[in-house]
């Protein structure tokens, strides 16, 4: 909970008092169990975000209020689901790294695949992490990046992918020990995780065509598989269906129910 600067144009009331409102948003933090330090990613949208914003200006030694946690889901026992799959679309991807870690080292038989979309390959968030959890459990988890558009060429599945790419010069330039070793994490990587699945050209962002390839079959492993969708509410509509008004999960709808994926199977953070 931040307060800030009411918009009433003259920044206070009529006796010279300044006035202030109060902005609340939710935000997932990206490990669980919390232990005594919580982790969150706040992705400024410029200046006239209210929170990110706020939470950007801080300092060390600032304080704010904050309240919960409040879960929203809890993953299922161990076994009850053979193969996960995760969407996210921009920042929805927080949760989906919680749930994909969480899921990982609880249950040593189930494979994840991750699946984000973003608007252009600078807007990929979370890569070392995801990266991380894809050496770390090689061979149970898979990560595809999906821009809309890509800044420096097209993506070529034969060459260095424009992710690959444009986060190695940045990195060169900023940070010379870590571009060294995500050239050796590249290195490693089998065929699995092919130069493409690191960023694929999808000017139109989440399709049927694209999940029927990255995502599982509703009726493989005899049905015990689930899809996880986070993102801003018209890509989850899209994907998966809207939530309803009071944010309750709704019916599943969208690309997911065309492909035959039940309320049983899909989540939406």
């Amino acid at each position: 909970r931040a307060e800030v600067p009411a918009a009433d144009g003259g920044g206070g009331g009529g006796d010279g008092t300044k006035t202030t409102k109060r902005v609340v948003r939710p935000y997932n933090p990206l490990t669980a169990p919390l232990g005594d330090e919580v982790t969150l990613l706040v992705k400024r949208y410029g200046d006239d975000a209210k929170m990110g914003t706020v939470l950007h200006s801080l300092r060390v030694g600032d304080r704010i209020d904050v309240k919960g946690p409040n879960r929203q889901w809890t993953s299922p026992d161990p076994g009850t689901v053979r193969r996960y799959a995760m969407i996210a679309g921009g920042t929805g991807i927080t949760p989906i790294v919680q749930a994909a870690a969480g899921i990982a080292e609880s249950d040593p038989n189930a494979r994840i695949s991750v699946v984000t979309f973003n608007e252009s390959t600078e807007d990929v968030l979370l890569p070392w992490e995801l990266m991380g959890l894809y050496l770390k459990y090689r061979g149970r988890v898979t990560v595809r990046h999906f821009v809309k558009s890509a800044s420096t060429g097209t993506v070529r599945a034969s060459s260095l992918s424009v992710w690959e790419s444009s986060m190695l010069d940045a990195l060169e330039e900023s940070d010379v020990k870590k571009a060294t070793e995500f050239r050796r994490a590249l290195a490693l990587m089998p065929g699995a995780f092919e130069k493409r699945s690191l960023s694929i050209l999808a000017p139109e962002g989440p399709t049927r065509d694209i999940l029927r390839e990255v995502l599982p079959k509703p009726t493989d492993h005899d049905g015990k598989v689930m899809v996880c969708v986070c993102g801003r509410p018209g890509m989850t509509a899209k994907v998966a269906g809207p939530k309803t008004k009071d944010y309750k999960q709704g019916e599943v709808g969208g690309i997911l129910k065309e492909m035959g994926f039940t309320e049983s199977q899909v989540w939406k953070f």
